[in-house]
């Protein structure tokens, strides 16, 4: 029995540590620095430490004869690079993680690869933003060096009248103390789910997204597969696999999302774990066959991993349920879509009397269904089944900022 480190216990993250255990392989160590998160009752051991903190994750680490750890976030990546080196395990470089969870340093190591990206330009405190929005161009984008995931802190500027709430949305979330503003780019958002072994790149999941629209970046469905010609398609694997090289990522999985403009994909980011909520655990597998947190777990101990060529399987789609703003008014209880085709898990977050707004990052979004079909109209449409049978009833009102629920992929 292997013993692996997971750096997190939220609700999605339980599914994880379930398929190691069902596979008979794994005995799961979990940390997380809340000691009522729902992975705390299945892990095998479950320890209530902050996964940012690498210093108190090293010194548990040390005491549990591990043989590999898992970040599955990107508070984690660094932790796992630092834990993973001084004890001499399989993983991430601590000079790749910073790549990979470095907004500004990410850009840079693309650019100097002549990677397809955004116009950019990388501010710290006290410089002008305004002039440097204006320098790139209006409509532009404001994010924080170090956000987290789901799109925490992330603002498109359409004109500079819209600078000082940007500002405002940003700072908190700028942890290095930069900021990178960069060309809006106009066109499909693509999220790619990536696994690297001995150095070469399988593309495992390609999804299109739809976007609430600016300023928020907030995903509001992913649909796979991504409705893509097949000569597009390659050139987006093509991007992609060059993209996860250049950052380093030669063992491992990566989650990568790209916009589609003029038929050229353009990068925006790539985190070095899994893709957030169901992606990692449910919608990978549901579409191309393979189990990625039991392939993650294998490459992260040393275990030497054949994969053959990866072929389609199925369909999934990720809807979040995002009414409009208002007050709730009344809705179905969500219980009743365990009796819908193709549902295989939901969360919603609303009651009646809730005050909801647009919401500004994928931490305040009211809840998400995933669906699964034979094809990717048939997900969709059991999506979409499934959000119209909740029946939210809205009423219009003046909104203020709803308390975040965490909803949602990173």
């Amino acid at each position: 029995m292997r013993r692996i480190l997971i750096l997190g216990a939220s609700r999605y993250y339980v599914p994880i540590i379930r398929q190691l255990q069902a596979s008979g392989r794994y005995i799961c160590h979990v940390c997380d620095r809340d000691p009522a998160a729902q992975g705390a009752t299945v892990a095998d051991a479950f320890h209530p430490v902050d996964i940012s903190d690498a210093g108190a994750v090293l010194r548990l680490a040390r005491g549990l004869a591990l043989d590999g750890v898992m970040p599955v976030n990107d508070f984690g990546v660094p932790t796992a690079a630092k834990v993973a080196g001084a004890l001499g395990l399989p993983g991430l470089s601590e000079r790749s993680a910073a790549l990979t969870t470095d907004k500004p340093l990410m850009r840079q190591c693309w650019q100097a690869a002549g990677l397809p990206i955004p116009a950019f330009r990388v501010l710290t405190a006290g410089e002008d933003i305004a002039a440097t929005c204006a320098e790139i161009g209006f409509p532009c984008v404001l994010k924080p060096d170090f956000s987290g995931g789901g799109a925490r802190g992330v603002s498109v500027i359409a004109c500079p009248a819209d600078i000082p709430a940007a500002i405002a949305h940003c700072a908190p979330h700028a942890r290095g103390g930069r900021w990178l503003v960069e060309a809006y780019l106009d066109g499909l958002e693509l999220s790619a789910e990536s696994v690297s072994i001995d150095g070469h790149v399988h593309l495992l999941a390609l999804g299109d997204k739809q976007i609430l629209p600016p300023p928020g970046c907030v995903t509001q469905s992913i649909q796979y597969p991504a409705a893509l010609d097949p000569t597009t398609a390659e050139r987006v694997r093509e991007v992609v696999a060059a993209a996860v090289l250049a950052l380093g990522i030669r063992e491992g999985f990566a989650h990568t999302e790209l916009r589609l403009v003029a038929g050229t994909p353009y990068l925006l980011e790539t985190g070095a774990r899994g893709g957030g909520g169901h992606i990692f655990h449910t919608l990978i597998e549901a579409v191309s066959g393979v189990a990625a947190p039991l392939l993650q777990a294998d490459l992260l101990c040393g275990d030497t991993v054949a994969l053959s060529r990866v072929e389609a399987r199925g369909a999934g789609c990720y809807r979040f349920v995002i009414p409009p703003p208002g007050r709730v008014v009344a809705l179905r209880s969500p219980a009743g879509l365990a009796n819908l085709p193709g549902v295989v898990d939901w969360q919603l977050d609303l009651q009646p009397g809730d005050l909801i707004r647009t919401p500004a990052s994928g931490l305040e979004r009211a809840g998400f269904i995933v669906t699964l079909g034979r094809t990717r109209d048939e997900a969709v449409q059991r999506a979409n089944q499934a959000e119209a049978w909740l029946e939210i009833s809205i009423a219009p009102e003046h909104t203020k900022h709803r308390p975040s629920s965490g909803l949602g992929p990173a």
